[in-house]
């Protein structure tokens, strides 16, 4: 069933005033014919200040001139635009303000308003920026952490090398090499200290030098005690 018309517009006329969102209607010289009471809390201003002055001397900065020049080129070719402004309060501080603009069209196809809605997305867009800023450094942690990884697996792989090397050596300097550690235990020999000293390593291996028939001479020249 159909509301009366008087009950209809009145109806409307209300829902657009306690609209959460902010609206703006402008003659099409794009001077503001009617702003509702949420584009009044966002902006600071009150319609007798915002009457007859274009939308755009909002804006922050003129950064935003070629979006905003595509916005009215779109809407007086009858097209809608959507997109975001960054825009100044009457306290000056900023808001992040997305809006949708669209042409209101007669029954003779002329556009004859332009209708805006918005919306201050400010706490989004920070959120985003944090999220985006997040993003970025844990992708630097990130790419730092494989650094090191690879840098330590370059390290380790030039070690291992580096003992291969050394025990190669160790192995086919003609020279008798045994090694023992504090206890007097054979730890290592090598080669030539089998050959020169006809022994088995791993007879000796983890036993006491003077398990053997020979005596050791430390490096300042003096015989290591057998007990």
């Amino acid at each position: 069933r159909c509301l009366p018309l008087e009950l209809f517009w009145k109806l409307l006329s209300q829902a657009v005033e306690q609209s959460p969102v902010s609206i703006v209607i402008t003659d099409l010289e794009t001077k503001i014919q009617y702003v509702n009471s949420a584009f009044e809390l966002t902006t600071g201003y009150s319609f007798d200040e915002l009457k007859g002055k274009p939308p755009g001397f909002l804006l922050f900065d003129n950064s935003s001139d070629n979006k905003y020049e595509e916005l009215w080129e779109n809407l007086y070719n009858k097209k809608t635009w959507k997109g975001t402004f960054l825009n100044k309060k009457k306290d000056g501080s900023t808001y992040w303000n997305s809006i949708y603009v669209t042409p209101i069209i007669n029954s003779d196809n002329e556009i004859v308003h332009f209708l805006g809605i918005s919306e201050d997305i400010t706490l989004a867009q920070q959120a985003e920026e944090k999220m985006l800023k997040f993003s970025k450094e844990l992708e630097k942690a990130n790419s730092e952490l494989i650094s090191e990884i690879e840098y330590r697996k370059t390290i380790e792989k030039k070690l291992i090398e580096n003992e291969l090397k050394l025990k190669r050596i160790f192995e086919i300097i003609p020279v008798g090499i045994n090694i023992i550690d504090g206890s007097g235990k054979y730890i290592e020999v090598n080669s030539a200290a089998e050959k020169i000293l006809g022994i088995n390593r791993n007879e000796i291996i983890n036993k006491k030098y003077n398990l053997t028939k020979w005596k050791i001479i430390k490096t300042d020249g003096s015989v290591m005690p057998e007990n």
